[in-house]
């Protein structure tokens, strides 16, 4: 409606009256730092002509002035509070009734000093206000739409609206545009060829509505056509209007003259290796692709990221592209993953942890996916680029992964089956004893027995007589496989005969708690070395003793259980029993 009517916002005050405006509004306008542009001025309901304040009231808003009620009073500031001019007396109501009353007694509690309150006083019948009968602008509203109007408004001055500027020269409309070259509808204007003109608006449809005022912008138009653009350009001495014809390229779709793939996109995501396959509009006459094809239609393999564009010539002369908007492929890798297992040895056995790594990751999501005869194949959640898991030794257990990424690219490794060697045992089971003798009933296996960690020569069998004090034990592996071995837990055997070699060898106290004192060797001065064995014939200590006649051991770390204490004084050695509690 404005754009029918409109003289420059600059040069004059737009009053516009019409039958009606939506909701319970009589008239709105814009404020001072609207100046100039294509909606500035003020509204009227018809029905409000008669009413003289209401167009006052709106001309206040024209020139800066707010509500005297906008932020009430809860500041006790006249420069924060009603209208933020500080000889409108507080308000905080927009009741229209009565003309006069008090709806704030803030006035003597102004902190600024500012106010020029001595007592409470009623709100003015300000126009400003809602009041039923409003009569005066205070001089605080006053100066300030003064100030506005020289701050933002000063052309109205100079208007030769009402005959008092004669004799201004009269404006020359003249306009420069250029078209956008990505055929989208944009066209730049510009009115630097105009002379003596303060502000141009513009009809961009030929149908005497001047939607845009401006001196510099852009616009899109519709579609594909010819513009007649007319501009009006207003100066002190009157106005000036010129036309010209533009010509506007404006794509079916962003992508246009690329009519395959038909969903308009910036980005194709593909995997390397695929093939695309793009299609110009049948209606060109010839064509230019950024691959140098010459044809309507083309394939692609993705072997890296780039964008496809298109230039196309129709029938009518007009050149098309896409060179500011292509379609982009973004190329993902899609390697097959490549699994390997941390196998060092040829095979594996029962009960190792069996480690999987991918030895090609790439950017994506990989699952490992694990079989064995009893469960089944099953997705293990697991995405990262190793796995670890114990291989069933009675079912066997296979693995692959799988590889995907945003892309769509999916991709599954080889199997990898892996069937764990069984051991003779599980370590750590108790021996079978009879007196001296120590057996476990296992097959199929090769054997050796130790004593203290040392192998006892020639015993190579699955049981063993002990003849001297010592902790035995069993090791039993399978001979096509002998990294799959096992180990039994140890008995331990105490001959008396040899402890008693030297009845001053003392151990105090025994049972110990944190420390045991051992002391009554023959010979101070000689070296004498000594061990310490679990029963499970794992060594717990050793050491060398010189030039005394007792030492300590602190065993508080030791878990409670029965010890062999070994001492070599080179020409004896003696074990005795320590226990820890």
């Amino acid at each position: 409606m404005k754009s029918l009517s409109r003289w420059s916002p600059l040069l004059y005050c737009n009053v516009w009256v019409v039958n009606s405006i939506d909701g319970n509004i009589a008239g709105y306008a814009t404020y001072p730092n609207s100046a100039g542009s294509a909606t500035d001025g003020i509204v009227l309901e018809t029905a409000y002509m008669t009413n003289f304040h209401v167009l006052t009231h709106e001309a206040g808003h024209y020139f800066g002035l707010l509500h005297t009620f906008n932020f009430i009073c809860n500041h006790y500031n006249c420069l924060l509070d009603g209208d933020l001019v500080c000889d409108t007396p507080p308000d905080t109501s927009s009741f229209g009734f009565p003309c006069q009353w008090n709806s704030c007694s803030s006035d003597t509690q102004d902190t600024t000093g500012l106010s020029p309150f001595l007592t409470d006083v009623n709100e003015l019948p300000n126009y400003m206000d809602y009041t039923n009968c409003p009569l005066s602008f205070t001089n605080g509203q006053a100066q300030r739409m003064e100030l506005m109007l020289m701050m933002y408004r000063s052309l109205l001055l100079n208007s030769n609206g009402c005959g008092t500027n004669p004799g201004q020269a009269i404006p020359v409309a003249g306009f420069n545009f250029a078209a956008s070259p990505c055929n989208n509808g944009l066209v730049t204007f510009n009115d630097s060829l105009s002379v003596d003109a303060i502000s141009s608006e513009w009809d961009f449809n030929n149908d005497g509505l001047f939607e845009v005022t401006g001196s510099n912008f852009n616009y899109t138009f519709p579609a594909t056509g010819n513009y007649l653009v007319t501009q009006r350009v207003i100066g002190l001495g009157g106005m000036d209007t010129t036309s010209q014809l533009v010509t506007v390229m404006k794509g079916t779709t962003p992508n246009y003259p690329i009519v395959y793939p038909s969903t308009a996109m910036d980005t194709i995501l593909v995997c390397a290796g695929d093939t695309l396959n793009f299609q110009g509009d049948l209606s060109g006459v010839n064509y230019l692709w950024s691959t140098g094809d010459t044809t309507s239609t083309i394939s692609v393999i993705a072997t890296t990221s780039m964008p496809i564009a298109l230039t196309m010539t129709d029938a009518t002369g007009f050149v098309w592209t896409t060179n500011c908007t292509p379609v982009y492929i973004k190329v993902y890798p899609s390697a097959v993953p490549v699994i390997t297992t941390n196998d060092t040895v040829g095979y594996y056995c029962a009960g190792d942890l069996l480690t999987l790594q991918i030895v090609n990751p790439i950017p994506g999501l990989y699952t490992w996916q694990v079989y064995n005869i009893a469960t089944g194949w099953f997705n293990t959640g697991d995405h990262s680029y190793s796995y670890n898991y114990y291989p069933d030794p009675t079912n066997g257990s296979q693995f692959y992964v799988t590889y995907t990424n945003v892309a769509g690219c999916n991709l599954n490794s080889d199997t990898l089956i892996v069937q764990p060697q069984s051991i003779p045992f599980i370590s750590g089971v108790p021996l079978f004893v009879n007196g001296l003798t120590l057996n476990y009933p296992s097959n199929n296996a090769q054997y050796q027995w130790y004593n203290y960690n040392t192998p006892i020569p020639g015993a190579n069998s699955n049981f063993y007589t002990v003849t001297s004090t010592g902790c035995y034990w069993l090791k039993a592996w399978n001979p096509n496989f002998p990294a799959c071995d096992a180990y039994t837990d140890s008995v331990c055997f105490e001959f008396t005969g040899i402890e008693e070699l030297n009845d001053d060898f003392i151990i105090s106290p025994n049972p110990a708690n944190e420390f045991v004192t051992i002391s009554g060797w023959e010979n101070p001065t000689a070296a004498i070395t000594y061990q310490v064995w679990k029963t499970d014939g794992k060594k717990v200590t050793a050491g060398e003793i010189k030039n005394k006649t007792e030492f300590t051991l602190n065993c508080a770390s030791w878990t409670a259980g029965i010890y062999i204490l070994e001492i070599n004084s080179g020409n004896k050695i003696i074990r005795r029993k320590v226990v820890v509690e």
